[in-house]
């Protein structure tokens, strides 16, 4: 793998191929893909988590050797965007 594609962090609009570019990705890659709304929601599109939470978890998950993380989000997406190698 080369090291440019070692953390991948997709961003765009709802609807707009984040999640299906991610999985070809991890396919091709052999990377875990994290989508951004397992972070956001406590439980899927009914409970919401507050952004402390958010930004805590993600930064675990930045903190990984590896990884394609896609989602929208903008507040507490910064730990992932700062250790991505490759933004998209």
């Amino acid at each position: 793998m080369k090291k440019e594609f070692k953390r991948v962090y997709i961003l765009g609009c709802s609807g707009s191929g984040k999640t299906s570019l991610a999985q070809e990705l991890a396919r091709k890659l052999h990377i875990q893909q994290y989508d951004l709304d397992d972070i956001f929601w406590k439980k899927k599109y009914t409970s919401k988590r507050d952004e402390k939470s958010c930004r805590s978890l993600l930064k675990k998950l930045a903190a990984k050797d590896s990884w394609i993380i896609e989602g929208v989000y903008d507040r507490w997406v910064d730990p992932a965007v700062r250790r991505a190698t490759f933004v998209i």
